[in-house]
C-alpha cells in the first residue's frame, strides 16, 4: 500500500516516490495499491505509473457493514 501522503505531495516528491515504490513493487513481483485517490487528476498520474489497484474517495466513500452488503447484492446494478 502506497500511502494517501504521497498522493497528496504529489505536487512536490511525490510522484517521483510512488513511482519509484511502484517499480521497486514490480521487479520483486509485488502488487501495489495506492491509497487516498480524491480527483480525477490524482488518478490521471497514478495511471502513468505501474501502480495496480487505487483506492480512495473517487471511486466510492466509505461504506458500513450493512451499506455494503446492500450494494454487493445481486440485485445491486451500476
Amino acid at each position: 500500500k502506497i500511502d494517501r501522503s504521497f498522493v497528496v505531495n504529489m505536487h512536490e516528491r511525490g510522484f517521483e516516490i510512488i513511482q519509484t515504490i511502484a517499480q521497486l513493487a514490480e521487479v520483486l513481483g509485488l502488487r501495489t495499491l495506492v491509497e487516498g485517490i480524491e480527483t480525477e487528476s490524482e488518478l490521471s498520474l497514478i495511471l502513468d505509473t505501474s501502480c495496480g489497484f487505487a483506492q480512495g474517495y473517487f471511486f466510492q466513500k466509505p461504506l458500513s457493514a450493512d451499506e455494503l452488503e446492500r450494494t454487493l447484492s445481486p440485485s445491486f446494478r451500476f
